[in-house]
């Protein structure tokens, strides 16, 4: 049985590209997470095709070596079936991911060694999927991502995200916990792409991403942005399931290894007009000129063509945020970020001012300054030093004067001798 060329060409490209750069993968984190990014053929003929040809693998080669024997099998007529594996949370009240569609995983605890074994112990309480056996193949590690929420507390929170490729013959058993779990998907990547995002569909309101705790803020964002909410990238999945927020992001962030196009890009944008422009669009448009400060850099120091791609681009340690730029800048975004740039530099030369102009009356007003005084001074300077100042501009002109006079002069003896020298060749030439 045939593989998809497509599918098997998306997991040499990942997994070369996350070995390229799994020294850079880790951000410290206070507080960290896991979960896994879980890999497989849908089709159930290419799936057992695939367990053939990696069932006799060496543990001791790398995850790019493994997929080698894949290529054998490879056919580009064959269409792609690589699905991704999604979990929605269980609707509980008192879990506030209740319902979202996103990644099996969960928090790292104390006894945990690393979040490698954070990540397994999760999915298999969660899921009773042991992705630690030989039917789960760890094809690499995105760089950690930093997770911005209300409901986070720590001062660094950070979330690992693991990649591995299911290599059973048959679709894994999952018995998911009912506290933790309503239901599993495989989703075929190829239905996220960007014909597949809604933009606007899935809102929030602003007042929600505030803790609870600061009712101050609270109160303050009902009383300056009402009715304005938030409204966030996402893509139907079959189910009435719709993944979004940092899910999308890293499944996003995942296929643009590939070099395929970003799903979810912008980020957010917001039915308030002061709140999308002054700040959203200059967020936007900050990572977008971030990210061609990078391609114009990359363009300068390498001449080859691969300096194209965005994996060529990007530095290891980049913003995980600049994996969902797109190539082109939008100008909008780049204009409002100059806006909000000339703004703070207004703001800055204003504050400058009035604390200089402040302190000149504060000193003035106590005496420190004696502008009459200072005033007298440089009247009498002026007076006294004036008649010196015109006798050296006079000294300088006559001087001036003088040389002129004297260059002439020498002209004057330089043409006289030969005119005297003409008029006695005349009287030698008469007396011959």
């Amino acid at each position: 049985m045939a593989l998809p060329a497509a599918d098997v060409k998306f997991l040499l490209s990942i997994v070369q590209r996350m070995g390229e750069r799994h020294l850079h993968v880790y951000v410290p984190g206070a507080r960290r997470s896991a979960i896994a990014i879980v890999l497989r053929f849908g089709d159930a003929e290419q799936q057992r095709a695939a367990h053939r040809l990696l069932a006799c693998r060496d543990a001791g080669l790398s995850s790019l070596q493994l997929l080698q024997p894949l290529t054998s099998a490879a056919n580009t007529a064959v269409p792609s079936s690589l699905c991704m594996l999604f979990v929605r949370r269980a609707d509980l009240a008192a879990d506030r991911w209740s319902g979202n569609v996103t990644f099996p995983g969960g928090r790292r605890d104390a006894g945990d060694a690393s979040d490698l074994r954070a990540v397994q112990r999760e999915v298999g309480q969660m899921l009773g999927m042991p992705l630690h056996s030989k039917e789960f193949i760890l094809l690499g590690r995105l760089r950690d991502y930093p997770i911005r929420s209300r409901h986070v507390q720590a001062v660094r929170a950070v979330q690992s995200r693991f990649v591995f490729l299911h290599t059973g013959d048959m679709t894994p058993t999952v018995r998911f916990a009912r506290h933790e779990v309503d239901a599993v998907q495989w989703v075929p990547i190829n239905a996220l792409t960007v014909e597949h995002v809604d933009e606007g569909s899935l809102c929030h309101p602003i007042g929600c991403f505030v803790h609870a705790s600061n009712a101050d803020a609270r109160l303050l964002l009902a009383e300056v942005f009402s009715h304005t909410h938030l409204a966030f990238p996402s893509v139907q999945l079959p189910g009435q399931w719709r993944v979004w927020g940092l899910a999308l992001r890293s499944a996003s962030e995942l296929l643009s290894l590939d070099d395929r196009a970003s799903i979810d890009w912008p980020l957010v944008s917001s039915n308030n007009l002061w709140l999308q422009h002054l700040i959203i669009d200059a967020f936007h448009g900050y990572y977008e000129a971030l990210y061609t400060f990078y391609r114009v850099r990359a363009r300068l120091r390498f001449t080859d063509t691969a300096v194209k791609t965005k994996y060529m681009v990007l530095p290891p340690t980049a913003d995980s945020i600049l994996w969902g730029v797109p190539e082109r800048v939008v100008l909008r975004h780049f204009f409002f970020f100059c806006f909000d740039l000339a703004l703070l530099f207004f703001a800055i030369y204003f504050v400058a001012a009035t604390i200089f102009t402040a302190s000149i009356v504060f000193r003035t007003a106590l005496g420190w300054i004696d502008v009459d005084g200072g005033k007298e001074r440089s009247t009498a300077y002026y007076a006294e030093n004036a008649h010196s100042l015109v006798d050296s501009m006079q000294i300088r002109h006559q001087r001036r004067g003088g040389r002129v006079n004297d260059a002439a002069a020498m002209r004057r003896n330089t043409t006289l001798p030969s005119m005297e020298d003409g008029e006695l060749m005349g009287d030698r030439k008469s007396r011959r």
